[in-house]
């Protein structure tokens, strides 16, 4: 891990925490004692800042990409149980489906609805890296049929 990446090392527990298959819980005396140790909440968590590695965007302010120039993007591999989350959708991809019958996936569309707009730069990297400008999509950029 290269600390001086401007991506920071990731926590040395992501791996356990975004394991969806890892049923251990927090042990007796633990301030979460009983909770799963894996769970979607935390894992998001963990892996928002590493959103920009894993698109190519050409955008340089709105949704830039650093896939190629952080060091330690590589390290980010457990998030892809997120980033597919995120892009499990019905229809466009203001319709997204978080919500599973599994123990994993304590999350619901109310929390990244608050998220979202309480994390405005994740939220224009999350919906804004399908686009190769910085221009904002508005409700044109969708309906334009060369963008289908």
């Amino acid at each position: 891990c290269d600390p001086n990446s401007p991506l920071p090392c990731p926590p040395r527990d992501m791996k356990a925490v975004c394991d969806k298959h890892n049923d251990a819980l927090y042990p007796p005396g633990d301030a979460r004692e009983g909770e799963r140790v894996a769970n979607f909440r935390d894992c998001y968590d963990m892996c928002k800042p590493s959103f920009c590695c894993i698109h190519d965007s050409l955008s340089k302010e709105y949704a830039p990409s650093c896939a190629q120039e952080y060091e330690n993007c590589f390290l980010y591999y457990p998030c892809y149980i997120i980033w597919w989350k995120l892009h499990d959708t019905i229809g466009p991809a203001t319709y997204l489906r978080v919500e599973q019958d599994e123990d994993f996936y304590n999350v619901d569309f109310e929390f990244l609805t608050n998220d979202f707009a309480n994390d405005r730069e994740f939220f224009q990297q999350l919906f804004g890296h399908h686009f190769d400008d910085d221009n904002a999509p508005t409700d044109d950029t969708f309906e334009n049929e060369d963008n289908w």
